[in-house]
C-alpha cells in the first residue's frame, strides 16, 4: 500500500505542473475533466499495481 500511495502522490505532483498550462490553452472546464481522468487513472494504477502483487 506505501508504494501505491508514493505513486498516487506522484501522479499529484505531475497534476499540478500540467494544470496551469492547460488553463492557458482551454477554458476551466476542461481542467476538471484533466483532474477527474488524472485522478482515475491513479486509483487504476494503484489497483493493478496491488493485483499484481497478490499474484507473485
Amino acid at each position: 500500500m506505501y508504494i501505491s500511495r508514493e505513486i498516487c502522490l506522484l501522479k499529484n505532483m505531475i497534476n499540478k505542473l500540467r494544470i496551469p498550462v492547460q488553463a492557458l490553452r482551454k477554458g476551466k472546464h476542461h481542467i476538471i475533466n484533466v483532474r477527474q481522468t488524472l485522478q482515475y487513472n491513479c486509483c487504476a494504477v494503484v489497483y493493478y499495481a496491488n493485483q499484481w502483487q497478490q499474484h507473485q
